[in-house]
């Protein structure tokens, strides 16, 4: 499987604003009448999601593009900005930025001020079928910036 790591200095990924992770598969790997799903988690193998993205709820889409096959996956700001950033006992889900989470040369003040939420999902691509793509299982963590806004999150 592939990691890839979203962070909000290199990806702009704030709470609260809209955000559209784009992928351009090429060659036969991906066709526009698959089907995709991500649900996003705190963490991978927490049992409900706190969130789900699929075709079949339009939150991703699979269009052509040349040679390939171009996927848009959308979070909305007015969804992300619900995700809670504590838990019942009024524990933090966000926390600072963890070294190697950050670009190289970014100012330090930043991070000292910096939160996020870090949250994890894993792309499915299936057939028409629903026989898994090749590309399929593609885990993404999401450094989202928690303070970024706080409205109708606590």
């Amino acid at each position: 499987m592939i990691e890839v790591t979203l962070d909000p200095f290199t990806h702009a990924l704030k709470q609260g604003k809209d955000f559209t992770l784009d992928f351009l598969f090429t060659g036969e790997d991906v066709q526009v009448t698959d089907r995709a799903r991500m649900e996003v988690r705190r963490d991978l193998m927490d049992a409900a999601p706190l969130d789900t993205l699929t075709t079949e709820n339009s939150r991703i889409t699979l269009s052509a593009e040349g040679d390939g096959v171009r996927l848009l996956a959308t979070l909305p700001g007015e969804v992300t900005r619900l995700y809670l950033i504590r838990d019942a006992d009024g524990r933090p889900f966000y926390r600072k930025l963890r070294r190697g989470e950050y670009p190289e040369g970014t100012d330090p003040a930043a991070l000292k001020t910096m939160r996020v939420l870090a949250l994890y999902t894993t792309l499915f691509i299936t057939d028409v079928d629903g026989a898994d793509r090749h590309v399929s299982g593609l885990d993404l963590r999401l450094l989202m910036e928690a303070t970024y806004t706080r409205g109708g999150t606590e």
